[in-house]
């Protein structure tokens, strides 16, 4: 609702209902991306790099449920951070396909390498990089820099907003 509505008073009214469209897919589509593979890449058993078990939340127990929650929050607003960053210049159908490969693949391995106790940069795991890992605070490296990085390689594949920047505006748009 947060990232909605910033990106509602960003943007001029002919541009709201799409904004506003995209950031409730981002949840659906995340919902159903973390859970097909993205639960799995992240915590499944495996290795250091990507998990490999519990797909579709296959033998997870009743308590795993939770967890699968907040992460899937985590997940959404990762791939919600995008949408403001790509705002107006991207086909409806290419964004849910973005939003859907950040939520199922590019979002589940970095977090898996960070959060997870064997992922390879989680400093209180064994597989820890050169022994002393990285601890992220309150989930802000993972969550905000990967939603950050991802927008910006968007933005920088779609290009700037034609006119949007140039010359004068009529700001009356943006009532």
């Amino acid at each position: 609702a947060g990232f909605a509505m910033w990106e509602a008073g960003s943007l001029p009214t002919r541009s709201l209902h799409s904004i506003l469209l995209k950031n409730m897919c981002d949840a659906a589509i995340a919902a159903a991306a973390f859970l097909i593979c993205g639960y799995a890449f992240a915590f499944g058993e495996g290795g250091s790099f990507i998990g490999h078990s519990n797909f579709f939340l296959v033998d997870m127990s009743e308590k795993d449920y939770i967890s699968w929650f907040f992460q899937w929050a985590f997940a959404a607003t990762a791939a919600t951070t995008v949408s403001g960053c790509m705002a107006e210049r991207t086909k409806f159908g290419a964004y849910l396909a973005y939003s859907f490969f950040i939520t199922a693949l590019i979002y589940p391995i970095v977090v898996r390498w960070l959060w997870a106790d064997d992922g390879w940069l989680c400093a209180w795991g064994e597989n820890a990089l050169f022994g002393l890992g990285m601890i992220d605070f309150a989930g802000s490296g993972v969550v905000h820099m990967l939603g950050g990085v991802a927008g910006l390689v968007g933005s920088m594949v779609v290009g700037p907003r034609k006119g949007y920047f140039e010359g004068e505006r009529d700001v009356s748009v943006f009532r």
